[in-house]
């Protein structure tokens, strides 16, 4: 009996089985149907707006058909998304991928940064609020910069050279390579809404830890939305140095920033000898706005390249303007430099206006737009080219500054950007030698 029940069930075992085996069939007929589907929004956004008339003929065999087999296969959005990125970057142009999955530090860190500014209640007060931490990084370090005087950063005892180790139980891992720069993801982090809190672990010179509950506070910049990105404020600081001469930072182009510029310029700065002009970090933002900011920086006409569009070229030039900056002027760049900060830069290089000082800019100056597709995926994806005045193009290669600069951990832990220092002594030198 035993033997005739065990053969009996065999053909409802095999049944139950077949069933089964049907079943995965399908579900993974069905992820690669989607997993399809998604690798088709992204490749027919890109071509729309793409700046190469022959995308198909150039891009089809050699970049769509190599990964398709491959994409068919993914397990889930998190693996679709890997896979859609490698697939991207052999474009070999920046300013073209599909947001990465969730589970990327990357990514935690900017969906930590979105949850942050968005407002608790219908009725709290939506304008930004940060801690006063300018952050950096040093020697492959998250620094602090420096801390905004009065802020709750400085209030607390936060100092310059101080490494970021955490923010909100977060751990920020500079080593681990990211599209988006640290220190700008911690700038992203640190900022919210008025009176909300933040955690933040640091470490002095010494190794020491220490754990600060900070209430972010109102800084007096406006929110803007910068594509799928979280909203963020650019901020604009100035003051005078030791010499008579102006420093600037700004960190995105939007006409609040070149507002700002011109106000500095024809009010607290005016009468300066010399100017310098900080683009470390500078996200970059609307691409006609550098040519207003060389129009208030330079008393002379700058040709600012040739912009490529799928049908048009633009070839953009400043427009000085009567009460702008006349005299020397250096510019700061960084790995963080970016988009039309590059575009600035390169172009008062190539005019031979302006001295850059720093490190190599990050090579992302590809006109761009963000999209929401209708599967979930976000995609930044490019419009245009961009070749510099000089006839070199800085996409992938970056902006390479005339002194290279390294930003020392020692110096800044003795408040000194060891940047800004080479550039006041190079202005303090230049001005000697024409009196």
């Amino acid at each position: 009996m035993k033997f005739v029940l065990f053969f009996a069930c065999l053909p409802l075992v095999a049944a139950a089985g077949a069933e089964a085996v049907s079943k995965q069939n399908k579900a993974s007929d069905a992820t690669a149907r989607h997993a399809v589907a998604v690798l088709d929004e992204v490749w027919t956004n890109i071509k729309k707006s793409h700046f190469d008339q022959n995308f198909e003929k150039d891009y089809r065999d050699s970049i769509y058909n190599k990964y398709l087999p491959e994409i068919k296969k993914a397990g889930n959005d998190t693996q679709l998304a890997g896979i859609l990125n490698r697939m991207v970057k052999e474009f070999g142009q920046s300013h073209i991928q599909v947001l990465p999955p969730v589970n990327e530090l990357e990514v935690m860190a900017l969906s930590a940064a979105e949850k942050n500014v968005e407002p608790v209640t219908l009725n709290s007060q939506d304008v930004p609020a940060d801690v006063g931490i300018i952050p950096c990084i040093a020697e492959n370090r998250l620094c602090v910069s420096r801390t905004v005087k009065g802020s709750p950063a400085d209030a607390a005892g936060i100092k310059a050279g101080d490494c970021i180790i955490s923010i909100n139980g977060l751990k920020l891992d500079p080593s681990i390579k990211s599209y988006i720069p640290w220190d700008t993801l911690t700038s992203f982090m640190l900022a919210g809404m008025p009176e909300s809190r933040v955690s933040l672990v640091t470490a002095n010179s010494n190794g020491i830890k220490k754990e600060y509950m900070l209430t972010r506070k109102p800084n007096g910049f406006n929110w803007f939305k910068f594509g799928a990105m979280p909203r963020t404020y650019a901020a604009f600081y100035s003051e005078t140095l030791p010499g008579n001469i102006g420093y600037v930072h700004l960190t995105a182009f939007f006409p609040e920033q070149i507002t700002s510029f011109v106000k500095a310029i024809t009010g607290n700065l005016k009468g300066v000898r010399g100017l310098i002009i900080d683009m470390r970090n500078n996200i970059g933002g609307v691409v006609i706005l550098p040519q207003w900011l060389a129009g208030w920086s330079c008393p002379q006409v700058i040709k600012m390249g040739k912009l490529q569009l799928k049908e048009a070229t633009l070839t953009p030039s400043s427009y000085p303007q009567q009460q702008c900056f006349k005299g020397p002027v250096v510019i700061l760049i960084n790995e963080g430099t970016a988009s039309a900060a590059e575009i600035f830069a390169a172009s008062m290089q190539d005019s031979k206006t302006a001295v850059l000082f720093g490190s190599v800019t990050s090579g992302k100056c590809l006109p761009s737009q963000f999209l929401r597709l209708p599967s979930g995926f976000r995609l930044q994806t490019i419009f245009g080219d961009y070749e510099r005045e000089n006839g070199k193009r800085i996409e992938q290669l970056g902006v390479t500054p005339d002194v290279p600069v390294t930003l020392k951990l020692s110096d800044l832990r003795n408040n000194t950007d060891t940047v800004r220092e080479a550039a006041a002594k190079y202005l303090e030198q230049k001005l000697a030698e024409k009196q």
